[in-house]
């Protein structure tokens, strides 16, 4: 039988209900030599540096790599991309250019896109899209694609800081500059076939004015 204490609780109940804090459970103890060094190690900010220490120093290595986000100084660092960029591919596959509004441009054909261009399907039909948005500058990329058995392959891209007809058209011929006289599937400076683009008077009156001959369709 168990023994009853006074208030009528048996001891065992009565050590059922014992506070946690004085149990001996390992679990549960406090201040523990691994927990007093996690807090030691967790303060120490050249081992856990805090969020301003993070952004500084992603702005400096951010700096050091790719230059300035703006000005002059990021022309220059966007020339030495192309610059190094041309030497790594031994080819001529990127050009940077002011437009007449003064902005940048930027067409690039990479030696995938070169080699795209020797297929015959790359002179039946060409896509053209350009989301926005795509940076702090809000450029905007012309991705030029076309149709294969594989999928849609790149034919070469186009960036500006703008979406005017006059930019694009400029953006264009700077691209062109870059292809051989085979491209386009051996139709060279006449283009594809057709054209596939959204509904932009921009890009309509672009591609007119660059390749003539191409038929265009929405």
């Amino acid at each position: 039988m168990k023994r009853v204490v006074s208030g009528g609780k048996s001891e065992e109940r009565g050590a059922r209900l014992q506070p946690a804090a004085q149990t001996d459970h390992p679990n549960r103890r406090k201040n523990t030599p691994n927990q007093q060094e996690g807090l030691f190690l967790t303060a120490n900010r050249a081992i856990c540096p805090d969020l301003q220490f993070c952004y500084r120093l992603y702005q400096k290595v951010n700096k050091q790599e790719f230059g300035e986000q703006s000005g002059e100084g990021m022309l220059a660092a966007l020339a030495r991309q192309v610059e190094s960029y041309n030497a790594a591919c031994n080819d001529t596959c990127a050009k940077l250019k002011m437009s007449s509004t003064g902005t940048p441009l930027v067409a690039i054909c990479s030696p995938l896109m070169k080699q795209t261009h020797s297929l015959s399907c790359s002179g039946e039909i060409c896509f053209m899209d350009s989301p926005g948005n795509m940076d702090r500058e809000n450029c905007r990329v012309f991705l030029l694609i076309t149709h294969t058995c594989a999928g849609g392959l790149p034919l070469g891209i186009v960036i500006t800081q703008s979406e005017d007809e006059k930019t694009i058209r400029e953006g264009l011929e700077l691209l062109k500059s870059l292809l051989k006289n085979d491209a386009f599937g051996g139709r060279g400076e006449a283009g594809p076939c057709l054209f596939l683009t959204d509904d932009s008077k921009a890009e309509k009156g672009a591609i007119a004015q660059v390749f003539p001959e191409a038929t265009q369709l929405l």
